[in-house]
């Protein structure tokens, strides 16, 4: 059955991609007031990859001044002066604190940096970061399907991260040295917070996140570097930057399918929504399992074949359903990237929907309720 379909119209291929930054002129499309090629000749398509490396140790960079500057006041407002501080060591007072003091503490840096880095991402997406980011809504079809892939998703991450993490420990015993990283095992630093405060956790660790991540890794980089490298060589490289940041070696390799899914959901819905929508209820997923009652079992040996199946299947489903710029001349093609409303030209949004992947869709997310909600049974 299909819903909205768009007759008679070829659809556009998301391998058709002009890695170039300046327009031929024959794909100059006049406005009232300045040209799409002139646009695009005075500003890039987005961040090239050093300037992407640029907006990572910003990144960083702001949430280490965040984290510095809310641990000396969260320090000063349990002693009471600077002379004090002194004698307090840092390891101690952190156990000192509740579970959801300590959540805030740990997580908020990274909404206070996208209070700036937002901004900033919008004013280099200018003039038009709205349109740019493309904050249309997905279809139905496409949310369900995005949806149910979060799951499945999410054992494959874990699984290869078990596989993962024990060569990376026998690496750690060669080079001392690396074991730093092990602190940024994010699995570890979710147990700590299992007791705080649900609507902060929920708002710190999935909600801030989702939208922050989306915006500069699919938003803002992958704009630039899909212009730049082309579908698969600006997916493949927003996609490792995205699980680099991570930073535990195990963790950073398994979520690089998990990058590649989301950018892959962007494109196809070209809704900047969509990933956002996978992203917090990947996160949200993992909080709410903070408080499973249950510990953690093994799977069985055949889930993750399928798990792996349904995320192709997914993939190819969302290409089936995807989003169309469609225009009176035909599809429109954005120069250097798929997912920007067009400028000076009227158009509208024309996607399929299909009943087979939606009603799966639906099976799948009844099973994964049950699953999440097996997980606080007694036993």
């Amino acid at each position: 059955m299909n819903v909205e379909t768009d007759s008679g119209i070829e659809p556009e291929s998301l391998d058709e991609v002009d890695t170039e930054s300046t327009l031929q002129p024959s794909d100059v499309v006049e406005s009232d007031e300045v040209t799409v090629a002139d646009d695009m000749k005075s500003r890039p398509p987005g961040p090239g990859l050093i300037e992407a490396f640029g907006w990572i140790i910003l990144f960083f960079g702001l949430q280490l001044a965040a984290t510095f500057i809310l641990l000396i006041g969260a320090m000063l407002s349990t002693v009471g002066s600077v002379e004090e501080l002194q004698g307090i060591e840092l390891a101690n007072w952190i156990q000192t604190l509740d579970v959801t003091t300590k959540l805030v503490v740990f997580t908020s840096p990274a909404f206070l940096c996208y209070l700036v880095l937002v901004p900033l991402g919008l004013l280099r997406l200018a003039p038009r970061p709205v349109s740019r980011l493309n904050l249309n809504l997905p279809t139905i079809g496409q949310v369900l399907v995005t949806a149910s892939l979060v799951l499945p998703l999410t054992m494959v991450a874990d699984a290869a991260m078990k596989l993962l993490d024990p060569q990376w420990q026998r690496l750690v015993e060669l080079v001392p040295a690396f074991e730093g990283l092990n602190q940024m095992n994010v699995h570890d630093v979710l147990g700590e917070f299992g007791g705080a405060s649900f609507v902060l956790s929920l708002f710190f660790i999935a909600v801030v996140p989702a939208f922050g991540e989306e915006f500069l890794f699919r938003g803002l980089l992958g704009r630039g570097l899909v212009a730049r490298w082309g579908l698969i060589g600006g997916v493949g490289i927003t996609s490792f930057l995205f699980a680099a940041v991570h930073m535990y070696p195990p963790h950073v390799l398994a979520i690089i399918p998990v990058g590649i899914a989301m950018h892959w959901i962007y494109l196809t819905t070209k809704s900047f929504w969509a990933p956002v929508l996978f992203h917090f209820l990947n996160n949200g997923i993992a909080v709410v399992l903070m408080r499973a009652t249950q510990t953690e079992s093994e799977l069985q040996w055949y889930v993750i074949p399928i798990a792996v199946g349904y995320f192709f299947w997914c993939l190819y489903w969302l290409y089936k359903m995807r989003t169309i710029q469609q225009t009176e001349e035909g599809p429109h093609r954005s120069p250097g990237n798929l997912v920007e409303v067009p400028e000076g030209v009227k158009s509208w949004r024309v996607s399929t929907t299909y009943a087979l992947p939606v009603v799966v869709a639906l099976v799948m997310l009844s099973v994964e309720v049950i699953a999440i909600y097996s997980a606080f049974l007694p036993g």
